[in-house]
């Protein structure tokens, strides 16, 4: 579950006291509430804890809080905007915010507002995440391996592990066939998923998707085919790391 950090700036101490008891109460997802009672210190805050939420009182002493969000403007953070008075309802919309509050703070209005943010820090994860994964690079799916008379194509995620043969490269596939390639290993270890394939030796490389089990006295893998594949000793540390086992 994600952990939501909030910022609260107000210039009255009820209203802080007010606000923090109902966060804490009603939302067991956020991780921290900090405060501060004036632009400066608000800013100041900001800088250092960079919120997931603000919750801002719109006037403080003689000064709106719109001054504040100029200077943060574009905002990473959600904002809620907290008021005795309607009358910054429409100027709130200028600067985006995810809800507007009136004072006294009701439980189910701040709770609405509070979802309403945590929705919409999700759907931005979610694009930035979707943005993140369209730029990373596309690896084949299908390989060819050429014969004297014809060229076979099949799938990489066929293939359980591949050997070094001098100058040429063993692809061994799920149907337990080997297939030779004019290939070199190393060309290969460029153009398989590196998130998928790892080079466990000089002379091998292996589909991790194929791993059945690690025998650490004979540092080497049990893959779906029974057939083991050696891990050198300078790569095992690596390995495992890259297994998640480190």
């Amino acid at each position: 579950m994600k952990k939501y950090s909030t910022l609260i700036v107000d210039d009255d101490a009820t209203s802080i006291h007010i606000i923090k008891k109902i966060l804490s109460s009603q939302f067991t997802d956020i991780e921290s509430i900090h405060t501060a009672k004036s632009i400066n210190q608000g800013l100041e805050k900001y800088s250092l804890i960079k919120p997931d939420i603000l919750l801002l009182d719109i006037n403080l002493g003689n000064d709106t809080i719109f001054s504040l969000l100029e200077v943060i403007a574009p905002s990473e953070s959600e904002v809620i905007l907290i008021s005795s008075h309607k009358d910054f309802a429409v100027e709130a919309v200028d600067h985006n915010i995810a809800a507007y509050v009136l004072k006294p703070v009701k439980t189910s209005d701040l709770k609405k507002g509070i979802l309403k943010a945590m929705g919409k820090i999700v759907k931005k994860e979610a694009a930035l995440k979707n943005k993140l994964d369209s730029l990373e690079p596309e690896y084949p799916k299908r390989i060819a391996v050429q014969g004297i008379k014809e060229v076979e194509l099949f799938s990489i995620q066929s293939i359980v592990y591949l050997e070094a043969d001098g100058k040429y490269t063993v692809l061994h596939t799920d149907d337990n066939k080997k297939r030779l390639t004019s290939r070199n290993i190393g060309s290969f270890e460029k153009e398989l998923n590196p998130n998928k394939f790892f080079r466990t030796h000089n002379k091998f490389i292996v589909n991790i998707d194929k791993i059945l089990k690690i025998n650490k006295t004979t540092m080497s893998c049990m893959l779906t085919n029974q057939k083991k594949v050696l891990i050198a000793k300078r790569r095992i540390e690596s390995f495992y790391q890259f297994l998640k086992l480190a």
